[in-house]
């Protein structure tokens, strides 16, 4: 069932492709910086917070603004995926009810999509840590895989998110109310080391953000290894993603009695 959905995927991908470049057309047309805004976005969020951390609350380290960047930039990855995925199967209920493909194809084109947008966002990272005075270091080569295991475990999560988003249409408000909590209960403003040391296991095993976040400081401004709970990441990851591509392999023919 599973490897059904998966293979369906595959050969659909040019429907795939349509989805998430048609989209992004859409997003940035007609708009004076165009493509310019998934840089934009994240960099204004970052002054604003830093602004408050740094010079309100007179907190933070000398590399403080690259360790604010790179997690803002991360989690929007994720919270943009999910609160798109969340409505995407009733956004499309024309295109559901008049062509027979892989419905998983929805969310995953929301999270290809917010995956162009971060792609676009380390155009300004890079040049934001030379400018803080941030050496290259051979941990920068753990990148790709913590950006594929982000990957995965975003479109894991959106899969099941894009089904229940479905059938229980209240998910979209409460989904904005978790994000918006899960964003300060993760080491985006505050590193993982401030997290009292008693607690800081249960914490990455109950926000994998935690350990993503860490791992992308870690590689990129420390020049340390990635957080070894990646690997727990990686397999939850793998079982949320099966559970989702079950679930739509199973309601893959009730979806239109549900739009």
């Amino acid at each position: 069932m599973i490897f059904t959905e998966f293979r369906d995927i595959i050969r659909k991908k040019d429907l795939l492709r349509y989805l998430v470049l048609s989209e992004l057309r859409v997003l940035y047309k007609n708009k004076a910086f165009g493509f310019l805004w998934a840089v934009l976005d994240p960099f204004f969020l970052m002054l604003v917070y830093l602004f408050l951390i740094k010079f309100v609350f007179n907190r933070g380290g000398e590399y403080y603004p690259v360790l604010l960047f790179i997690s803002l930039l991360s989690f929007r990855w994720v919270s943009t995926s999910l609160s798109t995925s969340v409505k995407t199967l009733a956004s499309n209920a024309k295109l559901i009810q008049s062509i027979n493909f892989p419905k998983s194809i929805l969310p995953l084109s929301r999270v290809l999509i917010s995956f162009v947008n971060f792609l676009a966002g380390l155009i300004i990272l890079f040049p934001l840590m030379y400018y803080f005075g941030i050496e290259f270091s051979i941990q920068w080569f753990w990148l790709p895989v913590i950006i594929l295991i982000q990957f995965i475990f975003t479109s894991s999560v959106s899969l099941i998110i894009g089904v229940a988003g479905l059938y229980f249409r209240d998910l979209q408000n409460i989904l904005i109310f978790i994000l918006r909590m899960w964003v300060y209960l993760s080491p985006v403003l505050y590193n993982l080391e401030d997290v009292p040391e008693e607690y800081n296991t249960l914490y990455q095993l109950l926000n994998p953000l935690a350990s993503l976040f860490a791992s992308y400081k870690n590689i990129l401004v420390r020049a340390t290894m990635p957080s070894p709970y990646l690997i727990y990441i990686f397999f939850l990851s793998i079982v949320l993603g099966a559970i989702g591509l079950a679930i739509f392999r199973k309601k893959n023919n009730d979806f239109v009695k549900n739009l």
